[in-house]
């Protein structure tokens, strides 16, 4: 008799501790009527219990039916055991059909804490609401077509201002790729006398290439002699080398590149009169002769 008095104490009193772990039970749920086919349901339900006791996930509902007209569609859980705090966000889907307005009841949740071996539960009570038909019992009509209502028709989008701006952009851009053209010296404008030294460049481009070293002797001879004629249409007369002074002079802009101008006609003196390539490409190598002509391009340019 004394053992059976003993048990049942204990078991009284591990009820009482188990039932002391959950603090308080908190539900926020929406308003309890005007609820239709389709709509959904949001809960917040907020527990919260003693410290180090943890929220057994496999007790929480999963997302699906519920009953054959309830869905729960969404389900976050947020907390920790350190602060206590358990905060759940419930989303269900009413698809009861009814035919007159009656109340309808959302499951209650049994969720199950635990701090070690020892286990808590939180019974969180059913929820009651109100569903509406979307029709009345018995509507009065002739043809059933009145009861379906017609399609709406799409909403007229007025693209007027769309096009004008994509036409002005489009002119806007076509006006900016002109003037960069001219600028620049490309097709239709890369044939202007006023830019010799930027048609130059791209001949001097297009017989050297890519090519960093030596090149054979035609090709330079070729970028040299494009060169020349662009320095002579600049100066507007046939242009030694005894004559670069007295153009600097005439031609200020181009002062800073005088001993690339001496380098250029000392390269070219070795190459036309003397034969000899492959001297004239060491005083004056492919890449150097390609760069100052660039750097001339950009002075023409920048000069007008």
């Amino acid at each position: 008799m004394p053992v059976l008095r003993l048990l049942l104490v204990a078991f009284i009193l591990c009820g009482a501790t188990a039932k002391a772990q959950i603090l308080s039970i908190e539900r926020q749920a929406p308003r309890p009527f005007g609820y239709f086919l389709g709509d959904l349901l949001n809960f917040d339900i907020t527990i919260t219990a003693e410290k180090g006791w943890d929220l057994q996930r496999a007790s929480l509902p999963r997302p699906g039916p519920i009953t054959y007209w309830l869905d729960l569609r969404r389900l976050s859980v947020e907390g920790s055991p350190a602060s206590g705090k358990w905060r759940l966000h419930l989303t269900y889907q009413n698809f009861y059909d009814t035919l007159d307005t009656r109340q309808l009841t959302v499951p209650g949740l049994t969720l199950t804490f635990h701090s070690g071996a020892a286990l808590a539960q939180a019974q969180v009570p059913p929820w009651g609401f109100n569903v509406s038909p979307l029709r009345e019992v018995q509507p009065a009509f002739n043809d059933p077509q009145d009861l379906l209502r017609p399609d709406t028709p799409p909403p007229h989008i007025d693209q007027r201002n769309d096009r004008l701006g994509v036409i002005i952009s489009g002119v806007l851009a076509l006006l900016s790729l002109t003037g960069l053209a001219f600028e620049r010296g490309w097709w239709p404008f890369h044939h202007r006398p006023s830019r010799p030294f930027s048609q130059a460049a791209r001949l001097v481009h297009r017989h050297i290439g890519h090519d960093d070293n030596s090149i054979p002797g035609d090709r330079f001879r070729n970028a040299l002699l494009a060169m020349h004629r662009a320095i002579d249409m600049k100066a507007g007369r046939r242009l030694f080398s005894e004559d670069i002074a007295s153009f600097l002079v005439q031609h200020p802009a181009y002062k800073k590149e005088a001993e690339s101008f001496a380098r250029f006609f000392a390269s070219s003196h070795r190459a036309f009169f003397a034969s000899d390539e492959r001297g004239a490409q060491t005083i004056l190598p492919p890449d150097s002769l390609l760069a100052f002509s660039r750097q001339l391009a950009t002075i023409e340019r920048a000069a007008e």
